[in-house]
């Protein structure tokens, strides 16, 4: 059907002829190349170094990719010129590191650094420009742009691990674990909760009481009624807490208190230790034995009060001492008052400063400050990784903020994912880690690093923060100019000294991809006033961040705020009066900050440091008036992706779906893809990324994001070979798995797709062996081909059963084919035909076990339709039976979906292929349940985890598991580009070298347009249509490109382009005309097609 003119098929062969990134030329004289002249007409532009602008943290050998900019059509780059520099000056005047010289080549994406290995130095900026000769006998020159290189082999040598660490001023030697046994064995207590008394007489005066407690699994403690601990809910048996309770004491009697919940069958304790010193010099030490009274059954509202009833409480019958097995003398204490701690160090710049670059990682989260001021707006720095293999350091330029003489560096310590209620890892305390190089102008280098020269304090501000829970942040706590050079830091102690091994973590490496950062502020829209001194505030969309709020009042006056994404409704599933804040669906997440003021006269901000949440409301409460709108901001917090897609149609309802999808993508890709941003989960799910991938990868340039991703995935994959349900791990993972298809498969088919999109093969080449064991413990997992294990399959599906073995053995081609694929790639045939052999007989069985005839399946659902035609399962001639079978059953239910997770994606791709579009579209512009616009018509301002999270007619769903935030839905999304706009990937060209442009009206949509910003440029398609049939398209090929456009028409002489026969029409080739399609080849330019 096809005819390809020479020049596009010269154009494509060569512009593919390359995998993964290649090095390139080095040493010719680039005088022979093009000048490197700017020309303000046209240009080289979009620069990026290892996919991303200016990065800051290069290691090893960097890859340069850049995109040709030119009005001429059918510009194609016959050669470019690479340049690196230490400075613009030295750029400018030849003083060059690295001159690729004069490189014949049509590639600019992934395009790698060819200098020698130690031509590169740690710690330094380069700057670069690359100049290009096209095919049209242009130069085109890019402008300069730059890279910090990481610190290379020798990382953070003499940099110390430092933490607070000074004397905790309590301990827990002599005390016993203890626990009231009810014919259970020590080792295998079920999940309940005992309550703990004991009651003290006290003849003495006190002059200083301090107890430390620590529980297993988590609880509380209480001294005369008073809440003195509280453990936040994990398996935290190793992180106790001591706390001054002298002014609790008094003469008489005295009554402790404790509740502890073993949350999972396995070892619950309790472990006491008081220490009393008494005014006359005495001391009296009170433990954990078998003289406290206990029991398993709820005593009542008050029993943690010192009058309470002790009816049914007995004796303890389990006592172990502590230090012996299985807890050991595993639990360090931190002192309930202590606040995050404050890390400081002085030093003196001597000398005029050419560059300054701190590197930094902690465990836990980490806030940077140089002489009192943020060099950037990260924040929740080093992101999250699987800590126990790696934690990731980031670079700073602080080169401005320096001075001659005395200058200090400041950091602030979190536990983020470390510990906390969102940490699997049993974090022993945050930690910090920094080294920061100094190159002066007359070449000498200097390095400060953390070491126990560094002074610390537990007297800051922040008492308390949490990921899932929140911030405590007490204003009268500030130390004003801490980190500023000057400050009295006379009565802080010195940092303690530990190391990775003794916090439980890898060494540092160069961060993977773009910092956290506040990303865009959205303006609170109204407040109400829902009791007294209480206000709700809406945002007008569900977000993930922080609220910073502008606040007037006195000093100890306690400001709450509370988050959540809906609000009651009076209706069924309401947790609260209509109005108030809807959080049931949080679970045990109490996304809560709390703000005590200090009192300042001009007013004070708060803005939360460690944490963030997911919502659209926050309620705050504890001040006599209402901030104003103005002084209440919500800031967007997610991974600094730079938007690559812009989408817009003449449907509303279809627009406002367009952004649900992005803003989910925006509450979930924080430091990993996550599945939600609000409950105490936010976990890394494989499945849910592997689904929106692709629609990821139109919204935001994800490739660096889901490269580290992938080195989650990977560092998480089980001995046997199979990858995880979740990375990095969480500890839910107890009750996840690995190796489920369509989650599982994640770690084959994510690097895929990142292939595809962006043309880097080089994480496929990294973990090749470890696919190939992915693909192994596949076929171990089998029974004669058919795998039918995982705990998932068609996840929340609507009103149809999909057998797993239906799905689990679809992904296992899908993976196999992949596989076949990737070894192609990489030249490993024999691997090749392996994987090809096993993906041919897992098709031969799940057909003999689910094909019925030849036009239907034995398990109806729509999802096995899709998986099998999707995955071209069916032969060939079965296909079109297949899905106009499955056309047939979804129009006899009133083009109304059953798909859950893995169907939704295939859906609508699948019924285009087959030319079911009219369908297709019935089921976008469906608006009754179960459908993408339904949650809509409801308010949606994200993609939710349900089609019915929430009715206006029925209220909220179940709230143990109703996410209002939840891409996986989202991913009709990647169609809206590829079919509705109709900018598709060509899988024979990674990285858009030539690409598809196959626009498709329907569903009365009038218009759409579409673009994309492609790493080899920006890619436009739109469209008018009357009629379900467009009469007018115009799309932009970006240069160093072509692309192939296949429009609906009578004939070619039905098409005009801006008002010319194809045939007289510069860069357009008439290629084909079949079944009313008609096939263009394009060149590089902007085109505007009129169809009669």
């Amino acid at each position: 059907m096809k005819k390809i003119t020479a020049w596009v098929l010269t154009a494509i062969m060569l512009l593919t002829s390359f995998a993964g990134c290649t090095k390139r030329g080095s040493g010719p004289d680039a005088t022979a190349g093009p000048e490197d002249k700017p020309d303000e007409t046209h240009g080289v532009v979009s620069l990026r170094v290892n996919y991303e602008t200016e990065p800051n943290c290069v290691d090893g050998a960097p890859v340069f990719s850049w995109a040709v900019n030119s009005a001429i059509r059918g510009t194609l780059q016959d050669s470019y010129v690479i340049k690196v520099a230490r400075s613009e000056a030295e750029l400018e005047s030849g003083t060059l590191v690295w001159d690729s010289g004069k490189v014949s080549s049509r590639e600019n994406v992934c395009v790698q650094y060819g200098g020698a290995p130690e031509s590169l130095l740690p710690a330094t900026r380069y700057y670069w420009k690359v100049a290009v000769e096209t095919n049209k006998g242009e130069t085109l020159t890019s402008g300069t742009e730059s890279f910090i290189t990481a610190l290379g082999d020798n990382g953070f040598d003499t940099a110390q691990w430092i933490a607070a660490g000074g004397k905790s001023g309590a301990d827990v030697e002599r005390a016993n674990w203890i626990w009231l046994l009810s014919g259970d064995s020590q080792g295998s207590v079920p999940v309940k909760t005992e309550y703990f008394r004991k009651t003290l007489e006290l003849g003495k005066t006190v002059r200083s009481a301090v107890i430390a407690y620590a529980a297993d699994d988590y609880g509380e403690l209480y001294v005369n009624g008073e809440n003195v601990i509280a453990t936040v809910e994990s398996d935290g048996w190793e992180h106790g807490v001591f706390a001054d309770i002298t002014e609790l004491l008094h003469g008489g009697k005295n009554v402790l208190a404790a509740r502890v919940v073993n949350k999972q069958e396995g070892y619950g304790a309790l472990l006491i230790k008081l220490v009393i010193e008494y005014t006359d010099g005495t001391t009296e030490t009170v433990l954990s034995d078998k003289s406290w009274i206990a029991t398993d059954k709820n005593p009542g509202k008050a029993w943690y009060t010192a009058d309470a009833s002790e009816t049914g409480y007995k004796a303890v019958n389990s006592t172990l001492k502590y230090g012996n097995a299985p807890w050991n003398s595993n639990v360090t204490l931190t002192d309930k008052n202590a606040s995050a701690p404050l890390l400081r160090r002085d030093f003196e710049v001597g000398g005029k400063i050419r560059g300054a670059f701190m590197y930094a990682s902690a465990a836990g989260l980490y806030q940077l400050y140089v002489n009192g001021v943020r060099p950037d707006e990260t924040v929740l720095n080093p992101g999250r990784s699987e800590y126990t293999e790696r934690v990731m350091y980031q670079c700073f330029d602080i080169t401005h903020l320096l001075k001659e003489g005395g200058n200090t560096l400041g950091a602030m310590l979190g536990r983020g994912w470390y510990i906390g209620a969102a940490s699997p890892y049993g974090g022993v305390y945050p930690a910090f880690i920094g080294k920061l190089v100094i190159e002066y102008e007359d070449g000498r280098r200097e390095t400060i690093v953390t070491d126990g020269e560094w002074r610390v304090s537990e007297q800051g501000p922040v008492l308390s923060d949490d990921i899932f829970d929140g911030e405590t942040y007490d204003a009268r706590r500030e130390l004003t100019g801490w980190s500023e050079n000057g400050f009295d830091a006379s009565d802080w102690q010195p940092a303690a000294v530990t190391d990775a091994k003794k916090l439980g973590i890898g060494e540092p490496v160069p961060q993977l991809s773009g910092s956290v950062r506040v990303m865009d502020r959205v303006a609170a829209q109204s407040v109400t006033e829902i009791a007294k001194n209480t206000y709700i505030y809406d945002f007008g969309q569900n977000l993930a961040g922080v609220v910073s709020v502008k606040l007037k009042g006195e000093a100890g006056t306690e400001v709450t705020l509370r988050h959540a994404e809906m609000l009651n409704d009076g209706n069924k599933g309401s947790d609260g009066p209509k109005g108030t804040l809807y959080t049931a669906n949080l679970r045990s997440a109490k996304a809560t900050d709390r703000y005590i003021m200090k009192g300042a006269p001009e007013g004070e901000t708060y803005t939360p440091t460690f944490t963030f949440h997911g919502f659209r409301y926050v309620e705050i409460s504890g001040l006599g008036t209402a901030p104003e709108l103005s002084d209440v901001t919500a800031l967007v917090v997610y991974s600094g992706l730079e938007d690559t897609g812009r989408l817009t149609t003449s449907d509303a309802l279809l627009n406002q779906l367009i952004s649900n999808t992005y803003w989910g993508q925006r509450g979930n890709f924080l430091s990993t893809p996550t599945d939600c941003p609000q409950r105490d989960e936010r976990m890394g799910w494989s499945g849910d990324a592997q689904i929106f991938c692709g629609t990821s990868a139109y919204n935001m340039n994800v490739k660096t994001f889901f490269d580290k991703y992938i080195t989650d995935l990977n560092d998480c994959q089980r001995d046997n070979g199979a990858y995880p349900d979740v990375a990095p791990a969480t500890w839910r993972q107890y009750y996840t798995g690995a190796g489920n298809n369509a989650w599982g498969d994640a770690g084959v088919i994510i690097p895929w797709i990142m292939y595809q999109r962006y043309g880097d093969s080089s994480y496929i080449e990294k973990y090749y062996s470890n696919m190939k064991r992915y693909g192994s413990y596949l076929v171990s997992t089998s029974q004669n081909y058919i795998r039918s294990v995982s705990a998932y399959g068609d996840w929340l599906s609507i009103g149809e059963s999909t057998e797993v073995g239906v799905t689990d053995t679809a992904y296992c081609i899908r993976v196999f084919d992949i596989l076949e694929q990737m070894a192609l790639l990489l030249g490993k045939d024999k691997d090749a035909q392996r994987f090809a052999n096993h993906a041919a007989k897992y098709r031969e069985a799940w057909i003999a076990k689910y094909v019925r005839s030849e036009t239907k399946l034995r398990n109806e659902t729509q999802t096995a339709y899709l998986v099998a035609l999707a995955f071209d399962i069916l032969p060939e001639e079965q296909r079109q039976a297949m899905a106009d079978r499955l056309n047939e059953r979804i129009v006899k239910r009133g083009n109304k979906l059953t798909t859950g997770f893995i169907g939704c994606s295939l859906l609508l791709p699948v019924l285009c292929r087959f030319g079911h579009e009219d369908t297709a579209f019935s089921l976008l512009q469906q608006e009754e349940y179960p459908s993408w616009k339904y949650p809509v018509l409801q308010g949606a301002t994200t993609i939710w985890e349900r089609w019915n999270s929430y009715t206006i007619a029925d209220g909220f769903g179940d709230a143990a598991m109703n996410s209002f935030n939840h891409y996986s839905y989202g991913s009709v999304t990647e169609w809206l580009y590829d079919s509705l706009a109709g900018i598709c990937c060509d899988e024979a060209s990674p990285a858009f070298s030539h690409f598809i442009l196959r626009p498709t009206a329907g569903g009365g949509i009038t218009s759409a347009a579409g673009e994309y910003d492609s790493i080899r440029g920006l890619i436009k398609s739109s469209w008018e249509a009357a009629d379900n049939v467009i009469t007018k398209y115009s799309c932009t090929v970006p240069g160093n490109t072509t692309a192939t456009l296949y429009l609906r028409a009578a004939s070619a002489d039905n098409v005009t382009e801006q008002g010319r026969a194809l045939a007289e029409t510069e860069g357009v080739e008439i290629a084909g005309f079949e079944n009313g399609v008609l096939t263009l080849t394009l060149g590089s330019g902007d085109y505007t097609f009129e169809i009669g």
